[in-house]
């Protein structure tokens, strides 16, 4: 017996939806775990953010009280001289 060929298109047509319902569910996913990474990675660069900000609130208050403390002006400068040119922000 010989298939109708609008039955035919109308199972391949079918078949095709299913498959696309399937990658679209897929891409969908993927989309919420990447949502979630952003989300993760968002939080910790604000956090690292945050911890950068009170370091540099740190040591200009402790340069401050340095510069306060009565030590020398020539102290001073030769301790900033010999500080590392990493920690200077």
């Amino acid at each position: 017996m010989k298939q109708n060929p609008l039955m035919q298109s109308v199972a391949v047509a079918e078949i095709n939806a299913q498959l696309l319902c399937q990658e679209y569910a897929n891409a969908v996913h993927r989309l919420h775990i990447a949502k979630k990474d952003v989300c993760f990675y968002a939080d910790q660069a604000s956090r690292a953010h945050s911890q950068y900000l009170n370091a540099v609130r740190l040591k200009g208050r402790s340069y401050l009280d340095l510069m306060n403390s009565g030590i020398s002006h020539r102290a001073y400068l030769r301790f900033l001289r010999s500080t590392e040119p990493c920690l200077n922000f």
